[in-house]
């Protein structure tokens, strides 16, 4: 009877033994991954490798008046060359940069870009002179993204 309850509890205490060691080896390989998943990640990213490719171009045709940006892939880490158009509900479309529509669709946003950033405003100002008279003198200032009393927009005033 000694002997049979020694048994058992020796068979318990090698159960558990060897229990808590499958559950260790589980969360041990468990960390492994975690840890090979965390390196090839740093690793593309170091590289430049940008996940978010086009894996070739749409026939889709949009008006320009929905496109707000576009950016260029080149062929090397993407597979294909192409214009990603971002649209006014933030849908990235990629599309073949030889189509005709294609260079329209640039050339107009490249132009509204260049108008929004060329426009300025003509500021009229009163200055007192040092003999104590008023003079008025126009000056072309700060561009309109900056007609707000922004400290960062002083820099534009002559």
């Amino acid at each position: 009877m000694l002997k049979k309850l020694l048994l058992h509890v020796k068979v318990d205490h090698i159960r558990r033994y060897v229990f808590s060691l499958t559950r260790m080896e589980s969360c041990l390989r468990m960390i492994c991954l975690c840890l090979a998943t965390g390196l090839l990640f740093a690793t593309l990213g170091r590289a430049g490798i940008s996940t978010a490719c086009c894996q070739g171009t749409t026939q889709t045709v949009l008006r320009q008046s929905n496109i707000v940006g576009y950016h260029r892939q080149a062929v090397g880490i993407c597979p294909v060359e192409a214009v990603v158009f971002t649209t006014v509900k933030g849908i990235r479309v990629c599309s073949s940069p030889k189509k005709p529509w294609v260079k329209k669709a640039l050339k107009y946003i490249d132009s509204k870009k260049q108008q929004a950033t060329t426009q300025t405003t003509t500021v009229t100002t009163e200055v007192l002179s040092t003999n104590g008279t008023e003079s008025t003198r126009n000056a072309t200032a700060m561009p309109l993204l900056c007609a707000g009393e922004e400290t960062h927009c002083s820099n534009y005033t002559t």
